[in-house]
């Protein structure tokens, strides 16, 4: 699972990096932007399942970031490690359906506990999505062998 970290400052994504098992998360790649659009484009390009972000970065701010995520159906959990204490910012990120809002100093204990829950609620998502295609598959299989049959003649009159 890929984990895009952005932050704008440039220690706080290096200790993240370097203090969290990540493995042991389930998470096999970290990818970094350190302003707004670089996320973007990150985001864009690799299609992270999991998304860790500052609220106050350059060029476009984290709340930016999530609203173009959301605008632009790119499946990805969302959360935000952020200097400001705001109720609007909390609110307006729970709104876009961040999965927390994390205060600066990070907490790393809060923060594995976020990251778990976000790769158990990616893992969910795709373990759903394989259920209802295999529905949908046994289903066009049942039609397709009933369509043969009547084709065949199987279901003759008598």
């Amino acid at each position: 699972m890929k984990l895009l970290i952005c932050d704008d400052d440039i220690s706080t994504v290096g200790v993240l990096e370097h203090q969290i098992p990540w493995p042991s998360l389930g998470i096999s790649r970290i990818l970094q932007a350190y302003n707004g659009e670089a996320a973007i484009q990150i985001a864009v390009t690799e299609k992270p399942e999991l998304i860790l972000c500052d609220i106050g970065m350059p060029l476009c701010d984290g709340m930016e970031v999530l609203k173009f995520v959301r605008a632009n159906g790119l499946d990805a959990q969302f959360a935000f490690m952020t200097c400001y204490e705001s109720f609007e910012y909390a609110r307006e990120a729970i709104r876009y359906g961040a999965v927390n809002y994390l205060t600066k100093p990070l907490d790393m204990d809060e923060l594995k506990a976020t990251l778990k829950k976000m790769v158990n609620d990616v893992q969910q998502t795709a373990r759903e999505k394989a259920a209802k295609e295999n529905t949908a598959n046994q289903r066009i299989a049942v039609r397709r062998a009933f369509l043969r049959g009547l084709r065949d003649g199987v279901y003759g009159t008598s």
